[in-house]
């Protein structure tokens, strides 16, 4: 058998067996990308905390507040869609590592495949 796969897929990797014994790209991304994602999240969540608090600093609407009322409602408009695009990094970052970890199994199945005939050798294993 050649050492390199013939057809294209996504998941199975067209490169030798050879290069099994080196770390895949996808975990230090999609590590990275969850990293990122988390510190978003935790900044958000720390934001979310000054705004619980300037909130509750409200009394009515008195004059001096109406400027922190428009703060707060900015930063509540804009807080929700990049909290959810950090869970989406965060998940995104996830099915990266999942990815590489789909093409190493396809690699130990291409090396199965390869090593599979010269182990059963002529007399078919008997």
């Amino acid at each position: 058998m050649s050492p390199k796969l013939a057809t294209f897929s996504l998941t199975r990797p067209t490169a030798s067996v050879a290069a099994y014994a080196a770390e895949p790209w996808q975990f230090r991304v999609g590590i990275a990308m969850a990293g990122a994602g988390a510190m978003l999240l935790m900044a958000f969540f720390v934001l979310t905390i000054v705004i619980a608090g300037w909130v509750s600093d409200l009394n009515g609407a008195e004059a001096g507040n109406v400027s922190l009322l428009g703060r707060v409602n900015t930063y509540e408009a804009w807080l929700l869609p990049v909290a959810v695009g950090a869970i989406a990094l965060v998940k995104f970052g996830i099915a990266v590592i999942l990815y590489g970890i789909v093409r190493r199994l396809w690699l130990r199945v291409a090396a199965v495949k390869e090593s599979l005939p010269a182990l059963v050798g002529r007399g078919g294993g008997k």
